[in-house]
């Protein structure tokens, strides 16, 4: 036995709840075309207006090449550096560029790579 769907009329047909498939949220900020947004990144060391330091920079690839790194101390680092991308003007195109170019490691717009993996994956089955 299948699932019933209710034909109300040749072109409308009501769908059970179970079946409906989430839509990702929308990225909340226009995204630039502008092939210099990273210069822009709050996360960006030449950027006259970046305050981060070597050790913050370290917090966006927390730990890539250490499988070892324990689970408490990358969160920790990943949390300090989306603190970094909240008040990143470019988080947006950033974020789009890391899920265009399937980014493998750190922190881009805010998102984590397995953060990003569950979005791609909810793109993926819309």
């Amino acid at each position: 036995m299948g699932e019933h769907v209710v034909h109300l009329s040749p072109a409308v047909e009501v769908i059970p709840e179970a079946s409906r498939i989430p839509v990702p949220e929308p990225v909340p900020e226009t995204i630039s075309l502008d092939s210099h947004w990273p210069d822009r990144g709050a996360c960006n060391p030449r950027n006259p207006e970046s305050t981060v330091t070597q050790e913050d920079i370290d917090n966006f690839y927390g730990g890539r090449d250490d499988v070892n790194l324990r689970t408490g101390e990358r969160n920790r680092m990943e949390k300090e550096a989306k603190k970094i991308c909240g008040k990143c003007a470019v988080q947006a195109a950033c974020l789009d560029y890391a899920l265009t170019n399937d980014e493998k490691f750190g922190v881009w717009g805010g998102e984590t790579v397995d953060e990003r993996k569950k979005r791609n994956r909810r793109r993926l089955i819309r």
